[in-house]
């Protein structure tokens, strides 16, 4: 059944890690199918891994390997007809082992109205493909520049910052708002919106609430429970059965 009610609501989601299971990276597996194409040098994805490794041993941030991995990517793609990267993504997406869960999640997302957005750090042209695939509505990613059909060299990424800078340009036009990442940066990126989800699939403690706006899940369907009970109430609030000052006690509150 489905809560809807005349409001706008809008959900962003993470890819990595959120929609794709936990050790899934989207933007590796196209590098590593470029790579045995031979569309990328080995040196190219040997330095690859190596900023992984770097970061998985805590030597670097996660901002920096966003980075250092989009400029790597960038460069090595620098002088590549745009074609060659569309030719290989039919193959990409069928390596990319989503959370068995995200069918029905989005589905319930779609059934009660939201806008869905799918932010990440990975190359676009894999994110529009996993993104038109499950019916989001929008898509950002890593774009690199193009010249005549040919990667220029040149990139832009999506940032903590970016994300952050795009949620609120979006909540102009939405009363309703939510958001899903398995990491810190993305709830920075998420603390304009009203409810966050922070996805950890180890996390063991009981306290599920990191403040009254970020709840820790397991996994994605935990959301719709405690969503099915945020837009009740937001279409009680709409409604006039309650005001606008018991949010703060709602949103602290986990369903039982």
């Amino acid at each position: 059944m489905s809560y809807s009610y005349n409001a706008s609501k809008i959900a962003f989601f993470d890819l990595d890690g959120t929609i794709t299971e936990k050790s899934e990276n989207a933007g590796i597996k196209l590098e590593e199918v470029l790579y045995e194409k031979g569309i990328l040098k080995k040196e190219d994805w040997w330095l690859t891994l190596e900023v992984i490794g770097k970061y998985r041993r805590n030597e670097i941030s996660y901002e920096r390997l966003i980075q250092n991995l989009s400029r790597i990517y960038a460069n090595a793609l620098k002088g590549v007809p745009v074609c060659e990267v569309q030719n290989v993504l039919s193959e990409v997406v069928k390596r990319i082992k989503l959370r068995e869960e995200v069918p029905e999640v989005i589905q319930w997302f779609k059934d009660n109205g939201f806008i869905l957005v799918l932010m990440s750090a990975s190359p676009i042209e894999v994110v529009r493909v996993i993104a038109s695939k499950l019916h989001f509505d929008e898509a950002y990613g890593l774009k690199l520049e193009t010249i005549d059909g040919v990667y220029a060299g040149k990139f832009f990424t999506v940032t903590s910052k970016y994300k952050r800078n795009l949620i609120k340009r979006k909540l102009k036009e939405h009363r309703f708002s939510v958001g899903v990442g398995d990491n810190l940066c993305d709830m920075e990126a998420y603390q304009d919106l009203d409810i966050r989800f922070l996805i950890n699939d180890d996390y063991l403690a009981n306290e599920r609430f990191v403040n009254a706006k970020t709840k820790v899940i397991k996994n994605l369907k935990e959301m719709l429970t405690f969503l099915t009970h945020s837009l009740l109430f937001e279409f009680a609030i709409a409604t006039g059965v309650y005001n606008s000052s018991q949010v703060s006690t709602f949103q602290s509150t986990t369903p039982s």
